[in-house]
């Protein structure tokens, strides 16, 4: 499949120069190639048919190269996973400001953004510092109010200091 799609490159910049109808080649191989590599599980028909779905057409891939569209191509690449990273750095900022307002809310947006972020840094490596970043947030507030909950746990347990620690008996008379 991914060498028909190749060889369908190549007949429509047949005019083409050689060595940079090669290159477009190169180029497109080495970004499916790492695109299946990314994934965790071995690639199947479907991931495949996946990835140059987002190629798109090569009548489409070849137009935006032949108009000097190479560096398009790469900058698009690059935004995608961009909404959902930054999603991931929103949760873990709220996890952090909201722990003292709300700590189990706190705790839920916590484990959210740790969860996207460790899915997006496999899925988007382009985006891997930033989906990071949105982890680490969320795993500083999820560790945080953790330990806010589990001080109030305590401190509600303990006896005020105008209680008696053992109740009064009453006296005998």
């Amino acid at each position: 499949m991914v060498d028909a799609y190749l060889d369908q490159v190549r007949r429509m910049l047949a005019d083409a120069d050689a060595g940079e109808r090669e290159e477009l080649v190169t180029t497109v191989r080495e970004h499916i190639e790492e695109s299946l590599a990314q994934l965790d599980r071995p690639a199947t028909t479907a991931d495949v048919r996946e990835i140059l779905d987002k190629l798109g057409p090569v009548d489409d891939l070849v137009a935006v190269w032949e108009r000097g569209g190479e560096q398009r191509l790469a900058r698009s690449e690059d935004r995608e996973g961009l909404g959902v990273g930054i999603v991931a750095v929103t949760l873990g900022v709220i996890a952090l400001t909201s722990i003292i307002i709300n700590p189990f809310l706190s705790l839920a947006l916590g484990v959210a953004a740790v969860i996207v972020g460790l899915i997006g840094t496999r899925r988007h490596p382009a985006r891997r510092v930033l989906y990071r970043v949105g982890a680490s947030l969320g795993a500083l507030g999820l560790a945080a109010s953790m330990v806010v909950l589990a001080t109030s746990v305590a401190v509600r347990d303990q006896p005020m200091d105008n209680e008696p620690a053992v109740p009064a008996e009453p006296p005998d008379g």
